[in-house]
């Protein structure tokens, strides 16, 4: 179907009513698919012919790690907001519903953080990304936390987030990963593929487990598991929705973190955030498939979410897509 849409300065699409409902009546995969093909458009409309780059580990794995995004000094300044309104650095385990302390935002916390974030792109990371999307890509949403010890459950055992497979997660280190720190694990995309014809993809939490021995046996071979040793200011991008991966919650002391989750764009990211900076800035993350990407609103959550067979493969579009 044919969309029709004009676009405001801070790309936003905003849809004819007959286009509006169409899109409204999508299933979360199409419609974030049918938007990634407008932004898609769009990035080669604004930037012209493109020399093609070699393949990048995004590409190629789902996931990336881009060493020294932060300086030590931003890594400080961010931590330091974090001690003011957080609390001190000390060992404290704690019930797994309280593992993670989110920074409150205000105005100025806000404007220092963006400032933080506009070094980390300044580069690399956004190269990396546009070639991953083949779009302009913008913030969806921003958290900074402090991790505490604490029972292993939900994000902490292996699974796939049941969003679209346009979220993509970035995650800046403001601690050292080391096995007492906590870190990230991932599965490739394809061994995450071969888990998934296995039986083991999207799972509920209650499902989830910290083991892959079972799969594995299923599948008849053995996943690597990469657990990338990270610096404070180095970062990690994630393909979320697409992958397999767990986090690690620190034994000792405290993990603290920046994450960022993205979708494609028609413009900048920083064009896009200026139209709404305080929705972007969050202390917990919304869930892409309940929103209409189009103009950025949120819709109504509904019953449970059923993936179509080839995002469950861990494939980025649809077999049909152009």
């Amino acid at each position: 179907m044919t969309i029709e849409y004009e676009m405001t300065p801070s790309g936003r699409l905003i849809l004819d009513q007959g286009s509006q409902d169409a899109v409204i009546a999508m299933d979360p995969w199409s419609r974030h698919h049918a938007y990634h093909l407008i932004c898609r458009d769009k990035y080669r409309e604004t930037a012209g012919a493109v020399d093609p780059q070699p393949e990048t580990d995004m590409a190629k794995n789902g996931f990336q790690v881009l060493p020294g995004l932060l300086t030590a000094d931003q890594v400080s300044q961010v931590r330091a907001m974090m001690d003011d309104r957080i609390g001190g650095r000390e060992e404290r385990p704690v019930k797994f519903e309280d593992w993670a302390q989110p920074l409150p935002w205000n105005m100025a916390r806000i404007h220092s953080v963006r400032q933080v974030l506009a070094s980390a792109f300044d580069g690399p990371l956004s190269q990396v990304i546009e070639a991953y999307f083949e779009s302009y890509f913008r913030l969806l949403s921003v958290t900074v936390t402090r991790a505490h010890p604490a029972p292993a459950k939900n994000s902490f055992l292996w699974h796939r987030d049941i969003e679209p497979p346009q979220q993509t997660h970035l995650m800046i280190y403001l601690t050292d990963s080391s096995p007492e720190t906590g870190g990230t694990s991932f599965l490739n995309l394809a061994d995450s593929r071969i888990s998934a014809e296995n039986g083991y993809s999207f799972k509920n939490f209650e499902e989830r487990s910290a083991s892959l021995e079972s799969i594995e046996q299923k599948a008849g071979k053995s996943f690597e598991v990469h657990r990338p040793a990270l610096k404070a200011g180095d970062g990690v991008l994630f393909a979320a929705p697409r992958i397999l991966h767990r986090g690690e919650l620190p034994t000792k002391g405290v993990r603290d973190a920046i994450t960022v989750l993205m979708l494609p764009s028609p413009v900048p990211w920083q064009e896009f955030l200026a139209g709404s900076p305080g929705r972007v800035f969050v202390t917990e993350h919304p869930a892409s498939a309940f929103i209409e990407p189009f103009g950025d609103g949120m819709l109504e959550k509904t019953g449970m979410l059923t993936p179509p067979n080839w995002a469950s493969l861990g494939e980025f579009f649809p077999p049909d897509s152009p």
